[in-house]
């Protein structure tokens, strides 16, 4: 509505007074709207180390920049953020995890990526560190593959 009024009706308004004014002249209809809004989903790391988010950024790519990171969930933590020649290769991804988790003495019980073809060797690593762990979210038992969402 806001846009509206100032591209077809050239009238300078804040949002704010829109929303305002919108609420007043419309309650049901504002009502109805706030209904179908999206919600975001709850966050819940129950520690340090609990989950680690990695995925690669591909929009310097032609600029021979490609970069691949991952942060802690709980603390926000970068674990890593390299800048190399691919982040496409699974090795190299793969060698940042095991630095990262020399680096920190351990690893995160559940790592979260997308499905990309370079997070195998890690799914692979992380699985094999986990199998000896005693909870619910070791070895074969509850090991997400693929998750996607950052």
């Amino acid at each position: 509505m806001w846009q509206k009024l100032i591209v077809d009706h050239q009238l300078s308004v804040s949002k704010e007074f829109v929303r305002n004014a919108l609420l007043i002249l419309d309650p049901d209809g504002v009502e109805r709207r706030s209904r179908n809004r999206l919600r975001r989903r709850q966050y819940n790391a129950k520690g340090a180390n609990f989950f680690w988010h990695l995925d690669g950024y591909d929009k310097l790519k032609p600029y021979g920049f490609c970069i691949h990171g991952c942060i802690d969930g709980y603390s926000r933590r970068i674990m890593w953020l390299e800048v190399g020649r691919t982040n496409n290769h699974s090795g190299v991804v793969a060698s940042y995890f095991l630095d990262c988790v020399e680096s920190v003495r351990g690893t995160a019980r559940i790592v979260r990526r997308d499905m990309g073809t370079e997070n195998g060797r890690v799914a692979a690593i992380q699985r094999f560190l986990r199998d000896e762990a005693e909870d619910s979210w070791s070895g074969e038992k509850k090991f997400p593959l693929w998750t996607i969402g950052f």
